[in-house]
């Protein structure tokens, strides 16, 4: 995987001469999926970057700071399984009904990189790109499990754990979880911004082996306006 953590505002990028994809929003990071562009001498690879001042997002990122274009992160090339969680969604609230309990809902996406082509893992705007479709034959199907583990910021105690049996067909996947219930919960505010780390692993179903895992931190609390009023939790 080929990432820049940010370029401002807009780029496409090239791998050994070829168009990879593109992306806009210079505060958010890019991920490339450049397995399928990898040449036979893996020491010497070449990246270009065509980078743009404007896109048509500038004007909704137009802030009371000095406009410059370029790559101001971090840029890293890394290496992921096989089978990898693209993207986990964490929406966390709290009950209503209990004042002590929390609710968790995950979501999900599991890919195969090495069958999803270019356009399908890497861009926004995938009628730019030639789509080579994806790989049905390359693998067979994959029993795995989804486990989702919370535990408390401060004393890393696990509070609560879930999980799921997968079958996973397709080069692109996407599971959602149950709520998951975490009791006597301690809910962020401003003045105890209280945090918990959500584990999300992907495992094999019979040896068990982690595949891939990421970890979130996030918090507790409920917002809303009722009465013409704001309301919020405390602690």
């Amino acid at each position: 995987m080929l990432s820049f953590e940010g370029v401002r505002a807009a780029f496409f990028v090239w791998f050994n001469g070829r168009l990879v994809g593109y992306s806009q929003d210079s505060c958010t990071a890019a991920e490339f999926n450049v397995t399928p562009f990898l040449t036979g001498d893996r020491q010497q690879q070449q990246i270009s970057l065509q980078v743009y001042r404007w896109c048509d997002g500038s004007y909704l990122e137009d802030q009371d700071c000095w406009r410059l274009s370029g790559i101001y992160r971090s840029a890293l090339v890394h290496l992921v399984p096989e089978w990898s969680i693209v993207d986990c969604s964490l929406k966390a609230s709290l009950d209503l009904a209990c004042e002590h309990q929390g609710r968790l809902h995950v979501s999900v996406r599991i890919g195969n990189l090495e069958r999803l082509t270019d356009s399908e893992s890497n861009n926004p705007h995938p009628e730019l790109f030639a789509s080579q479709g994806c790989d049905t034959d390359k693998h067979s199907t994959l029993h795995a499990k989804l486990r989702v583990r919370v535990a408390d910021g401060d004393s890393k105690q696990l509070v609560a754990m879930a999980e799921k049996a997968l079958e996973l067909t397709h080069c692109d996947n996407t599971f959602e979880l149950d709520a998951i219930v975490v009791p006597n919960v301690r809910a962020w505010s401003c003045e105890q911004p209280n945090l918990y780390d959500v584990i999300v692993e992907l495992l094999a179903l019979e040896s068990e082996p982690s595949l891939h895992c990421v970890e979130e931190t996030i918090g507790f609390r409920y917002a809303a306006i009722a009465n013409d009023r704001y309301n919020r939790s405390t602690h």
